[in-house]
């Protein structure tokens, strides 16, 4: 029935993208560092999320689609521009080597306990993506306070970002959320899930803070 509706948020998604790719040179090098960062855990979260909140239609008709690697790459550039607009600019990046390792033990434990509090502790898709989302997000934030402004100010553009783009999809889509979001706990805000909102406040602030660690990498 909705075939196309997955392709076609990635097609608004890539507009969108360029727009911030374009509108700040100062922040290209961000944007594509947390897009690469952010594009394994787009099909690594929606294989746990399609078996209990969510299964968009793919445009290869399974489970993890080509669109979840795009939607996760242009969602990571996106949130990383909007931070390009609330960041401390007092705080110099400076660059250092030595930085890959430590990120990629992060990204490996951030993709354990992710599938961990899955199969381990029996919690939903989502709700663990909460948790993890607010374990990475307060971390960096924690390290250097003056990055939580910026970050929690990213987590509401980008949470309003996501409620204009589902305002318009839902109207488009009409039925879409009943067919995709089986899993979700049927509480809604103007017609869209709950989760969404916490999920999108959780994942500005914590690719917000993720980017000021990523940044500092010395390619």
């Amino acid at each position: 029935m909705f075939a196309t509706a997955y392709l076609v948020w990635c097609a608004v998604f890539l507009i969108v993208w360029l727009a911030l790719y374009v509108w700040r040179p100062s922040a290209r090098r961000s944007m594509v560092l947390v897009s690469l960062f952010a594009t394994p855990l787009g099909p690594l979260s929606q294989y746990l999320h399609v078996q209990d909140y969510w299964r968009p239609e793919t445009i290869t008709g399974t489970l993890i689609g080509p669109e979840d690697f795009i939607i996760a790459f242009m969602i990571g550039g996106i949130t990383a521009g909007l931070y390009s607009f609330f960041r401390n600019a007092r705080h110099p990046r400076s660059q250092r080597s030595g930085l890959v390792v430590p990120i990629l033990c992060a990204y490996v434990l951030g993709v354990v306990l992710m599938y961990g509090s899955f199969y381990g502790l029996g919690l939903s898709s989502i709700a663990g993506a909460f948790l993890l989302l607010g374990l990475f997000a307060l971390v960096p934030a924690l390290m250097k306070p003056w990055v939580l402004k910026g970050a929690v100010l990213t987590g509401v553009a980008f949470t309003f970002f996501l409620f204009l783009f589902y305002t318009g999809f839902f109207w488009y889509y009409q039925g879409i959320v009943d067919a995709w979001w089986f899993g979700a706990s049927g509480e809604r805000l103007y017609g869209i899930p709950i989760e969404e909102f916490v999920w999108a406040f959780l994942w500005g602030i914590a690719a917000a803070s993720g980017s000021e660690v990523l940044e500092r990498i010395k390619l």
